[in-house]
Formats: structure tokens, C-alpha cells, sequence
């Protein structure tokens, strides 16, 4: 009898074991998968990004070379206003 139930007993947590061997390996098929997704979708963001980056950049120079004086102007405006608004910052503390 204590033979019987020491079988039972080893058979039980044998499938236990296998069960749990079984939901371990989905689990870490369904976390594989999703941390793959992840990044290649963190891939596409950032080849968009640079790729926005770049066309920003050459879309920039472009101006630049075509109106220089009015960039040279637009870039000291807001250097000096820039400057205005750290200087009144600066003061209130």
C-alpha cells in the first residue's frame, strides 16, 4: 500500500513537472516573442527618427544657403532672446 501511494505520489508530481516544463516553455516563447516585436518596432522608430532628423538637417542647409542673411538675423534674434529670458531668470533667484 505505502508502495501504491508512494507511485501515485511520484506520478502525480512527474506531471506536475511535465505541466510545468510545458507552461515554462510557453512562456518564454510568448516573452521572446513580444521582446522581438519590441524591438523591431524600437528599429523602425528610430530609422524614422533619423531619417526625419536628416531631411530637417538638409532641408535646413538648404535655407540657409538660399537666404543667409535672413538666417544670420533669425539666429541672433533668437540668441538674444534667448539670453533675455535666462538674464530674468537668473535675477529672480
Amino acid at each position: 500500500m505505502a508502495d501504491t501511494a508512494a507511485a501515485r505520489a511520484t506520478e502525480q508530481f512527474a506531471e506536475q513537472a511535465r505541466k510545468f516544463a510545458k507552461a515554462k516553455e510557453a512562456v518564454t516563447e510568448t516573452v521572446t516573442k513580444n521582446v522581438e516585436e519590441g524591438l523591431d518596432s524600437a528599429r523602425r522608430a528610430y530609422k524614422r527618427g533619423r531619417e526625419a532628423a536628416e531631411e530637417a538637417i538638409d532641408d535646413t542647409q538648404k535655407l540657409i544657403k538660399r537666404r543667409p542673411f535672413e538666417s544670420v538675423g533669425t539666429s541672433l534674434a533668437v540668441g538674444f532672446i534667448a539670453g533675455a529670458i535666462f538674464g530674468v531668470l537668473i535675477r529672480r533667484k
